[in-house]
């Protein structure tokens, strides 16, 4: 009766040992989840599963074990008395992760009035705005713009007025041409083909050439007679196109000769 009641008093005064905790870590496919740390909130200790997925560790029945890895969501476990009959299996769940938007890119389908109305629809309000800014800046302005000329009171007499231009202000009339067509008439050969004469090609040219080029080049807009005549001097221009007119090979020669005129023509 003393020895029971002895050991009794023993059970009751010393404290609960730690036992060996023993499970194994699955992943959601029942994959071994190796790496995964397994620690013991109360005693501080801390073990990693090796790769065939099994652990060990020491613990008491009520202790919390946390289960730590990396993509996975952490999981917490209070031990019970049971978990300490067999090896314990714990499965860890995937973190969900978050899929980018895809955004769907309209396909033109070729009906242009239903492309339109659907691009319009997909503009966002600034988008919308900023269309609409830049076609009112690009409308020309109704209000008549000032200029600085002298008041038809105060101008001297044009001496001008009625009489024919020296040069042509579209490069394609003027005295200048007339001169063309007399210093440069070509007379018929028996035997050939009839070329043109000077003034119908310089005609026929300053009507096919895009003449804006060459004076967004420097070109003054009255000296295109005269940069006609420095390529004429320059080239065989005429003789090549006067029976056989070649639009390429006539804008190739003007364009190959004007920074040439330009630097030795002095600018107004």
């Amino acid at each position: 009766m003393k020895k029971l009641l002895f050991f009794l008093l023993i059970s009751i005064v010393l404290p609960a040992q730690s036992r060996q905790l023993i499970g194994v870590v699955k992943g959601e496919f029942n994959e071994n989840m190796a790496g995964t740390e397994i620690y013991n909130t109360r005693t501080k200790e801390k073990f990693v599963v090796k790769n065939d997925g099994y652990f060990s560790i020491n613990a008491l029945a009520t202790d919390r074990i946390r289960l730590i890895k990396n993509g996975y969501e952490i999981l917490d476990k209070i031990i019970t008395e049971k978990d300490f009959l067999l090896p314990i299996e714990i499965t860890l769940i995937l973190l969900p992760k978050e899929i980018k938007e895809v955004k769907i890119v309209y396909q033109p389908t070729g009906n242009l009035k239903n492309d339109v109305a659907r691009i319009k629809k997909n503009m966002s309000k600034k988008d919308q705005l900023h269309g609409q800014l830049a076609g009112y800046i690009a409308r020309p302005s109704k209000e008549i713009e000032p200029r600085l000329e002298t008041p038809s009171a105060f101008k001297g007499h044009d001496f001008s007025a009625g009489q024919i231009p020296l040069f042509s202000t579209d490069g394609k009339t003027g005295v200048i041409n007339y001169i063309f067509s007399r210093i440069f008439t070509k007379e018929k050969k028996k035997g050939k083909l009839v070329a043109i004469d000077e003034l119908q090609f310089y005609t026929k040219v300053s009507q096919n050439v895009d003449l804006e080029y060459y004076f967004t080049k420097g070109l003054p807009r009255t000296d295109f007679d005269l940069f006609f005549d420095y390529v004429l001097k320059h080239s065989d221009l005429y003789e090549k196109n006067s029976i056989n007119y070649n639009q390429n090979l006539v804008e190739t020669t003007l364009k190959n000769h004007l920074m040439a005129f330009l630097a030795t023509y002095p600018k107004k």
